[in-house]
């Protein structure tokens, strides 16, 4: 049950670190959302899961 394969929300990495995974996949309309992404993130000198997570994280701080 600590298995990332066999209980993928809530387990423990084999070095004993909390992880959580979000794959996104962008379909469609949203392609043009993730290239606008891509962009500000290479602005910034980031990779993309970077600046999503730094996204997200200011959108919850209320920043």
């Amino acid at each position: 049950m600590k298995c990332y394969w066999g209980n993928p929300r809530n387990y423990t990495h084999i070095a004993l670190r909390e992880i959580r995974r979000a794959d996104i996949i962008w379909e469609e309309e949203e392609v043009e959302v993730y290239e606008r992404l891509k962009e500000m993130a290479q602005e910034m000198d980031v990779e993309i899961p970077s600046y999503v997570k730094e996204l997200i994280g200011k959108h919850l701080k209320g920043d």
